[in-house]
């Protein structure tokens, strides 16, 4: 994780807008202007990752912008990654690792870029020089075992057949896919794909299923008895295991032939071309800077591609590839996925393993009490627990307050005055409270020189009306 950060000049490429010329490291940069106090009228400055580094703030985990319409949640994210994004990291070995980001665009605004019609981030990823990448023609193959572990691939496998399925899958189903997984491992290596594991679905027999029943005892055996031949445990064990037996293999059959249509309705039904095999999860995260368009995409669709990016950007976490994995990623509208269990679980997981890598989300969702929405069922609350968990900054502009979130900010740390205010909060201006620090009121700025790189329905020229140039701010330099 970088210990200082710099301004950079050296990446005009990368990122166009943030191109000064100044020195790096610097020291006593105070970071971005996010702001000014209404009380005070100083500049509110801000940077995370200095933060992270230096301890000031807790390591990754996710930056929630909640409000109303139009009030500025949406402007302030932008304001947030455009600022940070003006920075390079300085790893520990004095080198500059370039930020990279994924950003996700789900309104439709209707300015073109390049050849595609993109939503409010339009201004941001042309300055980004950002990938636009219509998720809708990404034609993807389902299964990548050359980038994800078998247990992982699994978790994959029966995540999509839960979300074809919109319920969860019986036993047998589980087990039926571990079965064909297992087949494939054995007899192609890592040559397959999610079309040949429909296939061997559909075909799954008897003989099969006692194959995987024997190598199962053998497994057994090598795991829970001694290595010894005169063991005891091994000898009883060998005796059971040898008993003549007639395995049912109905019930395993049925279930695969049910798992089978589940995964035929999404290469045919559900999503057709979007999963036709040309390319994969895990060459598109390892781009620079992203902007995965979702304007024309169904809310269910969205929510697949969701749980299949998480899962895979999790999997390589854990196997200490980062290459996956971005510095910054921006999500709109994430009330939409609290409805959905295998999202959330899928969700949870990445929010609890982001944080190994200092990973920042920004998410914006119109009103705090939408979180607490999937809490009430029983199935997810648990999730939404891990989710709620994972937030280390509240940026909370005016919105109501009922007691389940007056209960919840008051647990996170926030006075009884500033929960009061924030029903009653003027345009553009926010209570930012950081895990571990007293919160504070920042009205947030949209320098003019920014405004071309913020569209947001309005706010943003509002917000930016009557106000001068900072000209210390290494955006307004660049820009003008």
């Amino acid at each position: 994780m970088p210990i200082a950060r710099a301004f950079s000049g050296s990446h005009e490429g990368a990122m166009p807008f943030a191109a000064v010329t100044l020195e790096p490291p610097r020291p006593q940069t105070k970071g971005i202007e996010i702001g000014t106090s209404p009380t005070t009228r100083r500049g509110n400055y801000l940077d995370i990752y200095k933060g992270i580094a230096d301890g000031t703030f807790p390591a990754g985990g996710e930056i929630i912008s909640t409000g109303g319409r139009g009030e500025g949640k949406t402007t302030a994210v932008k304001n947030l990654t455009i600022g940070h994004l003006a920075y390079q990291a300085i790893s520990p070995l004095g080198e500059i690792e370039e930020m990279r980001a994924f950003i996700d665009n789900r309104k439709q605004q209707g300015q073109d870029v390049g050849e595609g019609v993109v939503g409010e981030w339009g201004g941001v990823v042309e300055e980004l020089g950002c990938d636009i990448l219509d998720v809708t023609k990404l034609q993807l193959e389902l299964l990548d075992p050359k980038n994800m572990p078998p247990a992982d691939q699994l978790k994959w496998m029966v995540s999509v057949a839960r979300l074809a399925n919109r319920k969860n899958l019986k036993p047998d189903q589980r087990l039926v896919i571990a079965i064909a997984l297992e087949q494939l491992q054995r007899t192609t290596g890592n040559e397959y794909g999610f079309r040949t594991l429909e296939a061997m679905l559909r075909r799954l027999n008897a003989e099969d299923i006692h194959e995987f029943h024997a190598r199962l005892d053998a497994a057994l055996v090598e795991r829970f008895t001694d290595e010894t031949e005169d063991s005891v445990t091994r000898k009883a064990m060998n005796e059971l295991l040898n008993l003549e037996y007639v395995a049912d293999c109905q019930p395993l059959i049925k279930a695969a032939r049910q798992v089978s249509r589940l995964y035929q309705l999404v290469l045919k039904g559900m999503f057709g071309s979007m999963y036709a095999g040309r390319t994969t999860i895990t060459e598109h995260l390892r781009k620079s800077a992203v902007m995965f368009d979702f304007t024309f995409m169904e809310p269910e669709e969205y929510e697949f591609f969701e749980v299949l990016r998480f899962q895979a950007m999790t999997s390589a976490l854990k196997a200490g590839d980062t290459s996956l994995v971005p510095h910054l990623m921006v999500r709109e509208e994430i009330q939409e996925a609290i409805t959905n269990p295998v999202l959330l679980e899928s969700w949870a997981l990445w929010s609890a393993t982001q944080r190994s890598r200092h990973q920042l989300t920004l998410s914006t969702t119109q009103y705090l009490t939408n979180l607490f929405a999937g809490a009430a069922r029983l199935e997810t609350r648990g999730h939404v627990t891990a989710i709620l968990n994972g937030i280390n900054c509240l940026v909370l502009f005016k919105q109501p307050i009922d007691e389940e979130v007056y209960n919840f900010l008051q647990g996170r740390g926030l006075s009884d005055q500033y929960i009061r205010s924030i029903p009653k909060l003027p345009l553009g201006v926010a209570i930012i409270k950081f895990d571990g620090h007293e919160g504070f009121y920042n009205q947030f700025h949209v320098p003019p020189a920014m405004r071309h790189l913020i569209k947001s329905r309005g706010t943003a020229r509002r917000m930016a009306y009557g106000r001068k140039p900072v000209t210390q701010d290494p955006r307004i330099l660049s820009l003008s």
